[in-house]
């Protein structure tokens, strides 16, 4: 209904989202600038305290997390790397509608907590196709993958399946990246779990699900909000500086 008002409106069905623009302009924050030139000099760890002392609270001990939601999630990925498991990361980009990601572009790396470099697994893209006519952006879009290369994205996930084994733990950033990993891996032979590691995070700093500061956050207390993202683009700049130690994280 929203859609169908915008458009008797004049105006596209659906808003651009300025989640990239939200994350561009706290790059720019003093905090932001603070953290980055700590990871910059080799403090990483430094700044992850500094980050995690804006809670309020303490964070749970790993055996007191719940087996379920965001702690499960957090817990599933602790234990996988004290294990020595690999982990799988995946990443799409695309649009999401009515839950539905109509994805263009995906990688999917692979890692072992003994491993120097990640594994490529997976990149598959549909740029060296012909965009189509998107009805409801009003505009050319870059062909689905599940429908320009659906053989390819089968194949894909069978790779992921082979890599990761039973019991893998397959990790996803957001609900559309969840949603979609779990559309397309669900009723396969391995039985590969899939991890939303943004939802992950927000807990692990003290943040809802849905990306806000509870009024008794140390940002939300000195009004900085603005001043810290969960986005990949965010935490790439500022946590992982390609002019850092761990800038080939990054890269």
């Amino acid at each position: 209904r929203s859609g169908d008002a915008r458009v008797a409106a004049g105006k596209p069905r659906w808003p651009p989202s300025d989640s990239c623009g939200k994350a561009t302009e706290a790059i720019k924050s003093d905090f932001a600038c603070d953290l980055k030139g700590m990871c910059v000099a080799g403090m990483k760890e430094q700044a992850y305290d500094r980050l995690m002392s804006y809670r309020g609270t303490e964070p749970k001990p790993l055996d007191q997390l719940s087996d379920r939601g965001p702690e499960g999630a957090i817990k599933f990925i602790c234990r996988a790397v004290i294990d020595g498991d690999t982990i799988g990361a995946s990443d799409a980009e695309g649009r999401t509608s009515g839950g539905h990601s109509y994805y263009h572009t995906m990688a999917v790396l692979a890692r072992r907590a003994s491993d120097v470099e990640p594994k490529l697994i997976v990149r598959l893209s549909s740029a060296d196709l012909p965009s189509v006519w998107c009805e409801e952006t009003e505009r050319m879009q870059p062909q689905e993958l599940a429908v320009a290369k659906a053989g390819e994205l089968d194949d894909a996930f069978c790779d992921v399946e082979a890599e990761l084994g039973a019991g893998g733990a397959l990790v996803a950033w957001g609900g559309g990246d969840r949603r979609y990993l779990t559309e397309h891996m669900l009723g396969r032979d391995e039985d590969v779990v899939i991890v939303d590691a943004m939802y992950a995070v927000r807990c692990m700093l003290g943040m809802t699900g849905r990306g806000e500061f509870p009024t008794t956050h140390g940002l939300a207390l000195a009004g900085a909000t603005d001043a810290f993202s969960t986005s990949i683009k965010f935490l790439g700049e500022i946590l992982c500086p390609a002019e850092g130690p761990f800038g080939h994280i990054n890269r």
